[in-house]
């Protein structure tokens, strides 16, 4: 078999994917990839409500190894990852407020927006399997099934606008309790699950 180039396109769950690579005579390959996808996700946390950016974007150098004499393949590598998610939220609930001797309503969206950015660790490994018989010129099917691990989640929570500049340590424990809870959900993907499908084109 003859050491070759190629180039793959694909989709799945890391955005559109954009791969080149060369396979060696020796039963081996290496792939750089670019992916990238961003799409809008609503949640709630407690009584806010959020409305989020999620942004995947990540760039990997993949290592393949060909155990049979087809394009099956076992893939180990690293990823410069830049996922992140931007939300903002308002509180959808009534406060009451004591001013002097007089108890008011206040209702929590017209506070403002609270801001909420998690992100991963910026290198993430990655292992899996997958299929693209590279050996021949022309075309041929990819896939890619594995995963890749972001590590926890780093969540950062500010207040509504109207309440930042406020030293009040309900504030404060509300924001700590927003973070935990969006931390639980963000964490649920720290071993994030890649499938992505497309062609390779062998030059």
């Amino acid at each position: 078999m003859a050491s070759s180039w190629f180039a793959s396109p694909q989709i799945g769950t890391q955005g559109v994917s954009a791969q080149l690579g060369y396979r060696s005579d020796h039963d081996f390959s290496v792939r750089a990839a670019w992916n990238q996808f961003g799409f809008d996700k609503s949640f709630e946390v407690g009584n806010a409500k959020y409305d989020a950016d999620i942004h995947l974007k990540s760039i990997g150098l993949l290592f393949d190894l060909y155990p049979l004499d087809n394009g099956f393949h076992v893939t180990a590598g690293l990823y410069r990852n830049n996922n992140r998610i931007s939300a903002s939220g308002v509180l959808d609930r009534t406060f009451s407020h004591r001013v002097g001797n007089h108890v008011v309503q206040i209702d929590g969206k017209q506070l403002g927006k609270s801001a909420v950015t998690v992100d991963y660790a910026p290198v993430a490994p990655y292992l899996g399997i997958g299929y693209h018989n590279v050996t021949k010129e022309g075309f041929s099917f990819a896939a890619d099934i594995g995963v890749l691990y972001q590590g926890h989640a780093r969540v950062n929570v500010e207040p509504p606008e109207r309440l930042r500049n406020i030293n009040s340590q309900r504030v404060r424990d509300g924001m700590a309790e927003q973070k935990r809870e969006i931390e639980r959900m963000a964490n649920k993907v720290r071993w994030y699950p890649v499938v992505s499908v497309g062609v390779a084109y062998t030059f």
